[in-house]
């Protein structure tokens, strides 16, 4: 792709990473992320900065207990990024989910 001027490549990252929807459930994310980003270092460098500039991640946190918090989905996905994938992250929110009986 480096040969393509770079407004085609970026309509090209654009089209592939950025979907409907702009908030992304942490746990439906790949290890990898958008499958483009799976095809060389530069498409996954490129990708995941358009990626997460356009989307907003959201992190589900579950109650184990009355009063408790389970934050394993949260643990999972950092284990999953290193600190160079992690500062591409812009927006995040946090979801709260009650204990159900």
């Amino acid at each position: 792709m480096d040969k393509l001027p770079r407004e085609l490549r970026d309509m090209i990252y654009k089209l592939a990473v950025v979907g409907d929807t702009h908030l992304v459930p942490v746990d439906s994310l790949a290890i990898f992320g958008p499958p483009i980003v799976r095809t060389c270092s530069a498409a996954r460098k490129v990708g995941l900065q358009e990626f997460y500039s356009s989307h907003s991640l959201e992190i589900e946190i579950k109650c184990a207990a009355p009063g408790t918090t389970n934050f394993s989905n949260l643990r999972k996905w950092l284990a999953r990024v290193g600190p160079n994938e992690l500062s591409l992250v812009r927006r995040a929110h946090i979801v709260i989910l009650p204990h159900m009986h």
